[in-house]
C-alpha cells in the first residue's frame, strides 16, 4: 500500500524554500508530473465570488424560495425568488 503525500505541506515547503519546483520535486524525491499537478489544483483559490445580477424589482421582497449551492472545485451559488400569477 501506497504512503499518502501531504501534498499541501509540500507546496507550502516548496515556497518556503525558493527552489523551482524541478529542483525540490529532486531534492525531496517527489514525482515532478503529479507535483506539478498538485501545485496547479490546490493552488486555487476556494472562496466565493459573488457575480451580481440586476433584477427587476416588483415592489415584493421575499426571501427566496429555493436557494442551491454547489462547491466542488468551484462555487455555484443560484437563488430563485419565484412569484406565480403575476404578469410583468
Amino acid at each position: 500500500m501506497k504512503a499518502k503525500i501531504d501534498w499541501q505541506k509540500h507546496i507550502k515547503d516548496w515556497q518556503a524554500s525558493g527552489l523551482s519546483k524541478a529542483e525540490y520535486c529532486r531534492q525531496n524525491r517527489v514525482n515532478r508530473y503529479s507535483f506539478y499537478e498538485k501545485s496547479r489544483t490546490q493552488g486555487k483559490s476556494r472562496s466565493l465570488i459573488e457575480l451580481p445580477f440586476p433584477m427587476p424589482q416588483l415592489g415584493i421582497e421575499k426571501p427566496p424560495l429555493l436557494e442551491v449551492h454547489f462547491q466542488v472545485p468551484f462555487s455555484i451559488r443560484l437563488r430563485l425568488n419565484l412569484i406565480f400569477g403575476r404578469r410583468l
